[in-house]
């Protein structure tokens, strides 16, 4: 599924109208009818249902929802918040067909408006749509605190009025209950400031070209993408046919990071991982992990010929942030072998990003939002207000795959590709749920069908993980990475044997 910008929906539009010969009036008529249509299963006929409509086309998509639910029986009236002359020539034309229908309409300024919602029992949002910019002015403000202060239930059409691309702290917006999204998610859905606005959500088609809204670089990454990018594991195949991962870091205070990272590589397809770390910390590791190969961290191990038997190194989980871990990360960049960095790697990294350009390999970095911070120089408010133009242009600046770790995991290409993850859960926000990850992503970044694709199947599988963990018999208060790690072959078998549902159920 896609995720589509409003920049990019304009477009599509544009498209449709001038390249398709679809008149703008069929695709309004198209919007309203599948808007109707998602929300007649949320109606029963004793109900009152108060369409709000406001300037442009998401008004004029509910005067078509509104007529459509009238012509069925429904109990259906408009509240009207601009005059006609406020409006667009299309949705002048469908408030005309909605009288033609003989409904109801009344307008705002004759009524108390808290008062005339008391006797709704569905309160339909048509104010805007994806164009509005900036705050929403006066008197609309208030009338959507109204609407929010009513206790009715609330459906928004396309995205709850008052939210846009851009997350503003003092955000005031319509609070749905329920968001019925055109043709494709647009970003306020996965960011985190605005996903509360949305309530539950369904997309509904109105004919727009698929082949253009595949044109769209952002994809909602879920169950079948894993399935159809997913590397088979061929039945005469052997060790040597999949991933060595080599695993740098750990120190005698934490050498629990990198028994994660190697963990979370075996359970994810690694053929072999091998450790290398202190040797203070090599007897704890080695009583727990039976499969890894162990090696001390040693300058003379760092070599390009010791290093060539390695497809893959991750680097920085548990790493000391000393002047030897800098001269550490500083080597491992110089080699041409695929690196992920996370954890005390990125702090080190930030220091001097200009050793990312002088990269002649693949490199993956695995930030959360601090760690972002450090590396981009923004603060952490700003990379949560627009997340998605940070990442796709901190990879697209320094030529890296980068996953800014969250509520929805962004994962991005070199090229501004990005792919959003929708599983997980708040369980996740321990010590150790990094490190984990760290080690899947290094196993399936060379695997699957892209390295894009690897590292979003990484990402998906460890939240799904964390979900059947949650679902079963842990919580998100108690489940710890360790315990993510015990889910994760059930993670693969319902990626691969049965439909699931992620934590952003879009319908």
């Amino acid at each position: 599924m896609r995720c589509m910008t409003e920049s990019e929906m304009y477009e599509v539009d544009r498209k449709s109208a001038e390249d398709y010969l679809l008149p703008t009036t069929v695709l309004m008529e198209n919007a309203g009818r599948a808007l109707a249509d998602g929300l007649k299963s949320k109606l029963s006929k004793e109900m009152r249902i108060c369409v709000v409509t406001g300037p442009g086309n998401n008004g004029g998509d509910g005067y078509v929802l509104a007529r459509t639910l009238l012509n069925e029986g429904y109990a259906v009236e408009v509240l009207e918040t601009v005059t006609e002359a406020e409006m667009s020539t299309d949705e002048q034309l469908y408030r005309q067909i909605y009288l033609k229908y003989q409904g109801t309409l009344t307008k705002v300024d004759d009524v108390d408006v808290a008062a005339y919602l008391v006797d709704k029992d569905i309160i339909v949002d048509a104010l805007f749509g994806i164009g509005l910019t900036g705050r929403v002015r006066a008197p609309f403000d208030q009338w959507i605190e109204t609407i929010n202060q009513s206790g009715k239930c609330v459906i928004s059409l396309d995205v709850p009025s008052g939210v846009s691309s851009v997350a503003a702290d003092d955000l005031l917006a319509i609070r749905a209950n329920h968001t019925f999204i055109i043709e494709a998610p647009k970003p306020s859905l996965f960011i985190e400031a605005t996903r509360p606005f949305y309530g539950e959500v369904t997309v509904v088609s109105i004919g727009l070209p698929k082949k253009e809204l595949l044109q769209s670089s952002l994809t909602v990454w879920q169950q079948e993408d894993v399935k159809q990018t997913l590397q088979k594991r061929e039945p005469f195949s052997h060790k040597g046919n999949y991933v060595h991962l080599l695993v740098i870091g750990g120190s005698a205070f934490m050498p629990g990071s990198v028994k994660l990272t190697s963990t979370g590589a075996y359970r994810t397809g690694a053929g072999l991982v091998t450790v290398m770390t202190s040797e203070e910390a090599l007897p704890m590791l080695a009583n727990g992990l039976n499969e890894v190969m162990y090696q001390p961290l040693e300058p003379e191990a760092l070599t390009d010929e010791a290093l060539a038997k390695y497809d893959v190194i991750a680097c920085g989980m548990g790493l000391s942030e000393t002047a030897a871990g800098r001269a550490l990360l500083s080597r491992v960049l110089e080699t041409k072998k695929p690196l992920v960095i996370d954890a005390s790697g990125l702090n080190l990294l930030s220091e001097d990003l200009s050793r990312l350009e002088r990269r002649q390999a693949l490199t993956v970095l695995t930030p959360h939002p601090k760690e972002m911070a450090r590396l981009s120089g923004l603060s952490v408010a700003a990379i949560k207000r627009q997340p998605f133009r940070v990442v796709a242009d901190f990879a697209k600046a320094h030529q890296v795959y980068l996953v800014l770790k969250g509520a929805m995991t962004l994962s991005a290409s070199p090229s501004g590709e990005i792919n959003i993850n929708t599983t997980g859960n708040s369980g996740l926000s321990k010590g150790g749920s990094g490190d984990l990850l760290t080690g899947m992503v290094a196993s399936r970044v060379l695997s699957d069908d892209t390295p894009l694709a690897g590292i979003s199947n990484a990402v998906f599988l460890h939240g799904l993980a964390a979900d059947l963990a949650v679902s079963d018999r842990h919580s998100s208060y108690d489940l710890t990475a360790t315990e993510v790690s015990d889910y994760l072959g059930r993670s693969f078998q319902a990626v691969l044997r049965k439909n699931i549902q992620a934590s952003i159920n879009i319908k």
